[in-house]
């Protein structure tokens, strides 16, 4: 009986130190400064919240991971990640989040849809592809040099931005 009420006691009070963490930030679009609002912040194994009409967000997260990471996006905007987040903090405030215009201009989708066997269809829609390829290859190029060469500041040291990895590492600084 005692080991019972022990072992509940220690479950308890491991709950009661559990620790609550609060991430608060704002994010901005890279080519305007405008704030994004409605923008996705959360982290892969917490829930998560969208930002106001000023960018702004607060997620309070409780028992995070060192390898939890912390994800934000916006629909056709480059989602941005931060890894290695300082845990042994209870505020972790990132200030200015850059996000990054990725796709250029639509896609003309009306010549997707092809019959099973209308081959000429099929034909027409790969050399709108390739031509398409063609087009968006350069922005997408430039679009990588001014995101790999975007610093941001947290806690007074700079770090850049992995784009392979779509992350800013907070234990690699710059």
């Amino acid at each position: 009986m005692r080991q019972i009420i022990s072992l509940i006691l220690i479950v308890f009070s491991a709950s009661l130190y559990s620790q609550n963490i609060v991430i608060t930030g704002q994010v901005f679009d890279y080519d305007t400064g405008e704030p994004m609002i409605g923008a996705a912040v959360f982290i892969d194994s917490h829930n998560g919240t969208i930002t106001n009409e000023n960018g702004k967000f607060s997620l309070q997260v409780k028992n995070i991971k060192s390898k939890d990471i912390l994800k934000i996006g916006f629909i056709n905007y480059f989602e941005l990640g931060f890894i290695n987040l300082p845990i042994e903090t209870d505020t972790i405030l990132l200030n200015n989040i850059p996000l990054f215009y990725y796709f250029p201009d639509e896609m003309n989708m009306s010549s997707i849809f092809c019959k099973r066997f209308d081959f000429i269809c099929k034909w027409k829609s790969w050399r709108h592809y390739k031509k398409e390829a063609k087009r968006v290859e350069p922005y997408y190029i430039k679009r990588r040099k001014i995101i790999e060469n975007y610093y941001s500041n947290f806690q007074g040291k700079k770090y850049s931005i992995n784009v392979d990895k779509h992350s800013i590492d907070l234990k690699i600084n710059k």
